[in-house]
């Protein structure tokens, strides 16, 4: 269905009226908000109507703060009504001043919509309240030619960069979803991703909507404060999809693991799509003991995949009825070489790179060396991609930057064998130890496979004496017994080893301690930085400094 999503909600509400778009749900023992199409409309109409009477216009740029509920439905489609750019932000409280001030200096906002505190001079400050009630004025959609929505991406690397999207690149992206992802995967879906979280954004909400399903909404907290709802309702709801990133699936499924008494049926489950984060081979191990053998969950739902933020969202979706492609390669060609050759499987020294399936249509990617030189099959280098659903721009503190060019290097390390993509890891993180090209990401998906490791960040601290990089490993491990510290040590080392990296240094940090961006991922440019300021020193517990 082609349009903006204002001329899909009102095509949904005039065909569909009554079929259940949104049911978002709430507190333990509280009833579902259940939304219509019909009730959509209505919800569009009226946050436009209310942001209007706050003084603000079609082409104004507005900060939306609330926790997944009708309130944040409501604001938001009230600007996709009024021809106003919104961005979301995380709603919470720690850093929100310097936060907002920030996106404000980078977007020229006028107005943001939360109840936190903020003070900010000439800023219009609207509470969620002003988006509750109905309003039964009924209104056409503004016309405007500008973004359609400004997705700050995480920061992981570096400053927050506001990515600036038309309604042509969304919708693009949003028929490429639905085209690589059948048809029956769509009908039920449901999500606990922030709004503010691409994935949560285009492909938890926004993806059901343009297709006519129905999705249930959960908002991230609730989550965070019992995972194993989202599991329930997954169940209860006879859900279709679900999306998450792996981290979040495999914290799910050691507690399913602890929960014997928990039953689910999990049969309905067309589609568990995983991404934001590297895959490992352990995942889908882990996924295929607990959540298919004890829960009916369908060895062939789950879908790896690849997106950024700078193409809306997708990129690549594994075709469907095929289980994760897993290739096992030699790391120590991969590393001193950058040649992903397969290894015999009766190897010891082995890896494993979980596929993210072929490109989706209308994307098309190449492996680039630093030339700009297209590389064959199965040669690491950089991710380029052209494609519809590109954004226009980024906004930073120097202003709008348009971009130029049909393709954009999107500084990912992976490599292609057989139309499939391979990711490796981000190319500014690179750790250069004796001449070998080490990748964090996978470095910390090793570490996150042992029991009672909460996160890990993976640097590389130059040694001058060495003339290389020495490979520090910081992990957030629970208060333990000095036995149970050695053990985690031992068993990370060795995961290591057999993976073929040697780790200099790890130190155990308390938890909360390593800095994340608000979608989770690890900054690792900060923790580096503190980590040499020694400002975890007081909290971190050394062990197996060589």
């Amino acid at each position: 269905m082609s349009g903006d999503l204002n001329s899909i909600i009102r095509y949904r509400a005039e065909y569909q009226p009554s079929d259940i778009a949104l049911q978002i749900i709430g507190e333990p023992k509280e009833p579902y908000t259940i939304l219509s199409y019909a009730d959509l409309l209505g919800c569009a109409q009226l946050g436009w109507a209310r942001l209007q009477n706050s003084g603000i216009r079609t082409g104004d740029r507005i900060i939306l703060s609330l926790p997944t509920g009708r309130e944040l439905i409501t604001a938001l489609l009230g600007a996709f009504w009024g021809g106003v750019t919104p961005t979301i932000m995380a709603p919470l409280q720690k850093d929100f001043q310097s936060q907002c001030s920030q996106r404000l200096a980078i977007l020229n906002t006028r107005a943001v919509v939360t109840d936190l505190s903020v003070e900010i001079p000439d800023l219009l400050v609207l509470p969620s309240s002003v988006f509750s009630g109905v309003d039964d004025q009924a209104s056409e959609p503004a016309v405007f030619d500008g973004h359609a929505y400004i997705q700050f991406s995480s920061g992981s690397t570096g400053s927050a960069k506001g990515i600036a999207l038309e309604w042509s690149a969304i919708t693009s992206n949003l028929q490429s979803m639905a085209d690589r992802l059948s048809p029956e995967s769509l009908a039920r879906s449901c999500s606990w991703l922030p709004m503010y979280h691409d994935m949560g954004l285009f492909g938890g909400l926004l993806l059901p909507l343009y297709v006519g399903g129905s999705c249930h909404l959960m908002d991230s907290a609730q989550f965070r404060r019992n995972p194993l709802r989202w599991m329930r309702i997954l169940s209860e709801a006879q859900s279709t999809l679900s999306v998450a990133p792996p981290s979040a699936l495999l914290a799910v499924i050691r507690l399913l693991k602890r929960s014997r008494d928990l039953s689910l049926d999990l049969s309905s489950l067309v589609r568990f799509v995983v991404g934001a984060e590297l895959v490992s081979h352990q995942l889908i191990e882990a996924y295929n003991e607990v959540l298919v053998q004890q829960h009916s969950a369908r060895p062939e739902a789950l879908k790896p995949v690849y997106g950024l933020a700078e193409s809306t969202l997708a990129v690549t979706i594994p075709h469907d009825q095929k289980k994760p492609l897993i290739d096992w390669i030699d790391p120590d060609v991969l590393m001193s070489a950058g040649i992903a050759r397969r290894s015999d499987p009766a190897a010891g020294n082995r890896f494993a790179v979980v596929s993210t399936g072929p490109a989706v249509q209308g994307q098309e990617i190449t492996i680039r060396d630093a030339a700009g030189q297209i590389l064959p099959d199965r040669t690491v280098g950089n991710v380029w991609i052209r494609s519809p659903s590109l954004m226009s721009g980024l906004y930073n503190q120097e202003g709008f930057v348009a971009h130029a060019g049909e393709w954009l290097d999107t500084g990912d390390r992976a490599y292609i064998s057989s139309g499939q993509l391979y990711i490796i890891g981000r190319e500014k993180d690179i750790i250069i130890k004796h001449g070998r090209n080490l990748y964090p990401d996978t470095i910390e998906q090793i570490a996150l496979l042992q029991a009672g490791v909460r996160r890990a960040i993976a640097l590389g601290i130059y040694d001058s004496d060495l003339s290389s990089e020495r490979l520090i490993l910081l992990v957030e491990f629970k208060e333990s017994s000095a036995q149970s510290r050695d053990k985690v040590r031992l068993a990370i080392r060795s995961d290591l080893i057999a993976c073929g990296y040697e780790v200099d240094e790890i130190h155990l940090v308390d938890r909360q301690a390593l800095p994340i961006t608000t979608s989770g991922k690890p900054r690792r440019a900060e923790a580096k930085a503190m980590f040499q300021r020694g400002d975890l020193a007081s909290r971190q517990r050394q062990i197996g400094k060589r």
